[in-house]
């Protein structure tokens, strides 16, 4: 019997086979398209670290040290990236030790001063500690720590904890200086504050002059700079402590030489401290002792609370990386505070300065219509402008020291009138401390 198979019933029995390739067929084009995708993905990040590496060196070339800057560095707990033109000077280097919990021991005598950056307004006494740093001087060892915490690091100040107000800032400004140095040395792990030096803006300008900077009031804002730079307020504390830290050794030879006690006495006049030459002297001898000055790494610096990042190193001894950062600086402030119907920049330098010797001349020309029936009046008019060396701020020196002039004749004649002998004094030699420190300067 011959077995006839019928043709429809052939084709029907193929079509679950033919089915069944055609789903195959789909899902290995799926996972196809798919892997194309992870794979261009992957491609395009590397392309895109690439081309980060280098846009962030300014240059068509990576050379080989790049490999040196993303993998351990053997000898030193530093890394660097290179990021400015030329390839032998980066514009900074990577910290990744000075935020970490380091737990040392160390026995000996330290001397611990609180140094501290009050954000108080121009004539306003309420001061916001916006700058805390703690230098930690090591006698025995020869070496400084710097203990650098952030403005907003939690603290008591007083208030309901729903208020927000629990800051460190605060505190120094709700509380006083006392509370202030029990929460910093709390926060540092430090025992106590032994000494205190605080400036303000006014304060901060003049040092930073001195120190030999072109722009003083350019530099001052690189260094609270908090968003212009990247970071946040650990970044910018950071870049306070290491601004210490480089002028400190730089200028360390400076204080303990023949003008050594003319720079300490026009230091000690700027700023409101409890140091005195005899002890800062001392403190010099002791590190001198023990080579402090022969390196930097010396000076040590901690961030607290411990946080595990890596900061950016700046070198601000270098003027080219300084007028950099100044740029950027400028420019950021210049595209957010544009007064769009003068068309100028409210916070330039210049004009800064002419508010200041404005506001200034003001407050004296009232202070003298006073001093002959109300010394007293006076007194209190100029008082807070003259505690913050407010002329500092007056970039024109002719205009500064012409304003600082006024305010010292009025002060001390009005304090003599009050027959406050010793205040009217006092007055007096802050301004010939201040001519011999900047004269030592010219």
């Amino acid at each position: 019997m011959v077995n006839k198979t019928n043709p429809k019933k052939k084709k029907k029995n193929k079509l679950p086979l033919i089915l069944l390739l055609l789903v195959l067929f789909i899902f290995l084009v799926t996972i196809g398209i798919y892997l194309k995708s992870e794979y261009n993905d992957i491609v395009s990040i590397k392309n895109e670290i690439s081309n980060q590496a280098i846009l962030d060196t300014n240059t068509n070339i990576i050379d080989t040290n790049f490999l040196k800057t993303i993998l351990p560095d053997t000898d030193t707990n530093t890394q660097t990236i290179q990021l400015s033109d030329s390839l032998s000077k980066p514009e900074y280097y990577l910290d990744s030790t000075s935020g970490k919990y380091i737990k040392k021991v160390y026995s000996g005598r330290r001397i611990n001063i609180a140094l501290t950056g009050v954000d108080s307004r121009l004539g306003a006494g309420t001061k916001h500690a916006d700058a805390n740093h703690i230098i930690s001087v090591l006698l025995d060892s020869g070496q400084i720590e710097i203990i650098s915490i952030p403005r907003d690091t939690p603290a008591d100040a007083g208030y309901d904890d729903s208020t927000g107000q629990n800051k460190l800032t605060i505190v120094r400004a709700s509380k006083g200086r006392k509370a202030y140095f029990a929460e910093l040395s709390r926060i540092a792990n430090l025992d106590k504050i032994h000494y205190f030096a605080e400036l303000g803006f006014s304060q901060a300008i003049g040092i930073i002059e001195f120190l030999g900077f072109k722009n003083p009031n350019e530099t001052l804002q690189i260094l609270r700079s908090r968003t212009v730079l990247g970071g946040d307020d650990y970044q910018r504390v950071y870049n306070q402590a290491q601004f210490i830290r480089q002028m400190l050794f730089k200028n360390f030879d400076r204080l303990g030489g023949p003008l050594g006690d003319v720079l300490i006495a026009g230091g000690l006049i700027i700023v409101d401290t409890d140091l005195t030459n005899a002890i800062i002297k001392n403190i010099l001898n002791e590190l001198k002792k023990k080579n402090f000055d022969n390196s930097i790494d010396n000076i040590t610096i901690r961030i607290r609370p411990s946080i595990p990042i890596k900061f950016k190193i700046y070198d601000f001894a270098d003027a080219n990386t300084v007028n950099n950062l100044s740029k950027k600086v400028r420019n950021y402030f210049e595209h957010k505070y544009v007064d769009t119907i003068k068309g100028v920049t409210s916070t330039s330098s210049n004009d800064i300065s002419r508010r200041v010797y404005n506001r200034l001349n003001s407050a004296v020309n009232k202070a003298i219509s006073d001093t002959a029936k109300n010394p007293q009046r006076a007194i209190a008019t100029l008082s807070v402008y003259f505690e913050q060396r407010a002329w500092l701020q007056v970039s024109e020196k002719e205009k500064r020291k012409e304003i600082r002039d006024k305010f010292i004749d009025v002060l001390s004649y009005s304090y003599e009138k009050r027959k406050d002998t010793l205040s009217a004094k006092k007055v007096r030699n802050i301004a010939i401390a201040e001519d011999n420190l900047f004269n030592i300067k010219e």
